[in-house]
């Protein structure tokens, strides 16, 4: 396998034609069988940032939503709507 990964140096290439099309077929399938892993793993990792990008901005428009009633109540100024603006406007 080695040799597949460095097909641009000599060894490589001599390593390549040493093999039979028996052993390039099984490398083929290892690599195959690695980058199938490789997807499944990263599309997991994107659920699971999905999932938690998701909660964030849910918490932050719940905290939004506390700070836009703190500030009518205090009377002080409207930052928050600014901040909500933004968010919804992506």
């Amino acid at each position: 396998m080695d040799g597949l990964r460095n097909q641009g140096c000599s060894r490589g290439r001599d390593t390549l034609r040493s093999m039979s099309i028996d052993e390039r077929i099984e490398a083929v399938a290892i690599n195959l069988k690695l980058a199938s892993r490789d997807i499944q793993d990263l599309r997991s990792a994107i659920r699971k940032h999905d999932i938690t990008s998701q909660r964030d901005g849910e918490n932050i428009r719940a905290l939004a939503r506390i700070a836009e009633r703190h500030t009518r109540r205090s009377g002080r100024p409207r930052v928050v709507a600014a901040v909500q603006y933004q968010h919804e406007h992506r």
